[in-house]
């Protein structure tokens, strides 16, 4: 099964292609090796995002010193920093 790791890419690939054709997700798990919970979570993926992964949203690291709007206001208070 597939131990909360993401699969190998071909093996997503195969499992997006046989949600895209209509396969129930049973015969998706067996095929791909992987377990039901995976389909379902790849079959949502595919419905909101058109591929199997979640694209990656997270923000790394410390928040910016200078927001968007203090820099509209004082451009070039970069340089002195």
């Amino acid at each position: 099964m597939d131990g909360g790791q993401s699969l190998p890419p071909i093996r997503r690939q195969l499992a997006q292609a046989l949600i895209e054709s209509g396969a129930k997700p049973l015969h998706v798990a067996k095929e791909v090796k992987c377990s039901l919970a995976t389909v379902y979570n790849y079959k949502e993926n595919i419905r909101l995002f058109g591929h199997t992964l979640a694209p990656s949203i997270s923000r790394i690291g410390r928040p910016p010193v200078f927001t968007v709007e203090m820099l509209d206001v004082c451009p070039f208070i970069l340089l002195f920093f």
